[in-house]
């Protein structure tokens, strides 16, 4: 079986410009989302092995939203 990573659009979660794919068998999750560039806006991907990862970056970006 193939990776849904592989085709994030078929079996991603959109959230806005952010998608979202998940992996059980492998236990990871891929986060992907626009980014800014020199010449044009390219996708960002992040992957997180765990559920604490998550939140952690989640927290992360929270505080730096707040400053």
């Amino acid at each position: 079986m193939t990776s849904p990573h592989t085709d994030p659009d078929r079996h991603g979660v959109s959230f806005g410009a952010v998608v979202v794919t998940v992996d059980v068998n492998l236990g990871d999750c891929i986060i992907s989302a626009p980014q800014p560039g020199l010449i044009c806006t390219t996708r960002r991907k992040k992957r997180f092995n765990s559920t604490d990862e998550i939140e952690g970056a989640f927290t992360t970006h929270l505080r730096g939203q707040r400053t």
